[in-house]
């Protein structure tokens, strides 16, 4: 938008650009000068007519949301959960003959609770924003609203100089909202972190990568054909359902036969709680692995290491908290190697390098990297991640089979040649270099305090 002036007299230029295959979806352009666009031009609105992509009908879907986030409130959660308790307990004294009456009668019950203890939740266009700086924005808007009526030349630029500095107050009143809204959710984020709540972390994750509508998934038929009718949604999870949890038990027990003679498939890896299982007993795929993992939520929370509004402090937390616990999840198990650690050091290294923006050609050597950012060396941090999950594992009572893992020796024949490293290798030779033995190390772990100071020293 562009707005050209000569003296006393304006022209208003300000053109809506739009291609040639959707013209015909044009309807209506129309400049609304009563407007707040923090700037001297007007603002441009077309109305355009698409095709929809969908209809869903909402017959039977509540048109809110409650407020769960009163729930974090101690009271509040105390007041949530007797009035629920009390609702239940009224419940429980009708007898209903079907199934789809009960649920009928509990979702009920849940949302009238949810309705007079935690309320319909309001929708915030941008949720960090304090009611200071909502104050400046209607201060301004104000001002708008007066260079728009009026007439006169010299007035009007002395309101147009008052609604520059409002502008400017603006800015600097939600560039500090937004600092601090990105400073709770970082302490939240580490507190998740901290307890291993991987799905609040996650959810931190979308929210200040800007990412934080889910993808909604189609019901489809048994022919692959997407529904869109809910009534025939709901009829394809009755008939799911009815088909999967309602089989007749086998007039015989199935018999098994014997696995000699046949051929079983076999893999190289395979996933088993997020790690990846290779058949050589290595973690190069893992690694590899989590490896991906962690570029892929780098690149998800480029606008923050690319934003100014942020601190370099702020930036390296959400990097710890975001980027490196995904990178490091299950290494306590890793054999580490030299090769394996400086994979990994190279990837952090590259990482922290753009958060500080260490560009090329400047160059900077690792020790005054990990200085700038605060970081230790990746090896002793898997060093430290191990040995808290060797004391927690030696907490546990002698018959479970994690902790009798650490003592299994097994049997056989190796090949010829120098032995590889292995996690036990690792293991043992860290507890020689600190001069203790596995007896004193069990007895020390029954003492928390004094674990401590062994795993981190």
């Amino acid at each position: 938008m562009q707005t050209a002036r000569a003296q006393t007299t304006q022209n208003q230029i300000d053109h809506i650009t739009i291609d040639r295959k959707w013209r015909r979806s044009l309807q209506d352009v129309r400049a609304k000068r009563g407007a707040d666009a923090a700037s001297d031009h007007q603002l441009v609105i077309a109305v355009l007519k698409l095709k929809l992509k969908a209809y869903r009908d909402q017959a039977d879907r509540p048109a809110h949301r409650f407020n769960v986030q009163h729930l974090k409130n101690k009271a509040k959660a105390e007041e949530y959960k007797v009035e629920l308790k009390n609702r239940f307990e009224a419940l429980s004294e009708l007898d209903d003959e079907t199934v789809e009456n009960h649920w009928q009668e509990i979702k009920k019950t849940w949302n009238t609770a949810c309705q007079q203890v935690l309320g319909k939740r309001t929708r915030e266009l941008k949720e960090w924003i304090s009611p200071d700086s909502w104050n400046l924005i209607k201060e301004r808007k104000e001002a708008k609203q007066k260079i728009n009526h009026t007439q006169d030349q010299a007035r009007k630029e002395e309101l147009q100089g008052q609604y520059r500095e409002l502008n400017q107050k603006v800015k600097r009143s939600t560039k500090q909202d937004k600092k601090n809204f990105i400073h709770e959710l970082t302490e939240e984020a580490e507190t998740a972190a901290g307890k291993g709540d991987m799905k609040r972390l996650y959810n931190i994750t979308r929210t200040l990568s800007g990412k934080n509508r889910s993808t909604p998934c189609p019901v489809k038929d048994k022919d692959g054909k997407a529904i869109t009718c809910e009534a025939k949604q709901k009829e394809r999870w009755a008939e799911h359902f009815k088909e999967i949890l309602n089989r007749p038990p086998p007039p015989e027990p199935p018999e098994v036969p014997d696995a000699e003679g046949k051929n079983i498939k076999e893999v190289d890896k395979f996933t088993y709680l997020g790690s990846v299982v290779d058949k050589h007993g290595g973690i190069e795929e893992d690694i590899k692995s989590r490896t991906n993992k962690a570029r892929f939520a780098f690149n998800s929370l480029r606008p923050i290491w690319n934003s100014s509004a942020l601190s370099i402090r702020n930036k390296l937390r959400i990097f710890n908290t975001n980027v490196k616990s995904v990178l490091l999840y299950g290494s306590e198990t890793w054999r580490t190697t030299k090769t394996n650690t400086t994979k990994l050091q190279t990837f952090i290294n590259r990482c922290l390098k753009y958060i500080l923006k260490v560009r090329w050609p400047q160059t900077i050597s690792n020790e005054e990297l990990w200085r700038r950012s605060e970081q230790t060396p990746i090896d002793i941090q898997i060093k430290k991640r191990k040995w808290v999950w060797i004391g927690h594992t030696l907490r546990k009572p002698s018959t479970d089979i994690t902790r009798q893992s650490l003592e299994w020796n097994p049997q056989g024949k190796r090949k010829v040649g120098r032995p590889k490293q292995t996690w036990r290798r690792s293991m043992e030779a860290e507890i020689r270099s600190a001069g203790k033995t596995w007896t004193e190390l069990k007895r020390d772990a029954q003492n928390r305090v004094r674990w401590r100071g062994v795993a981190l020293a």
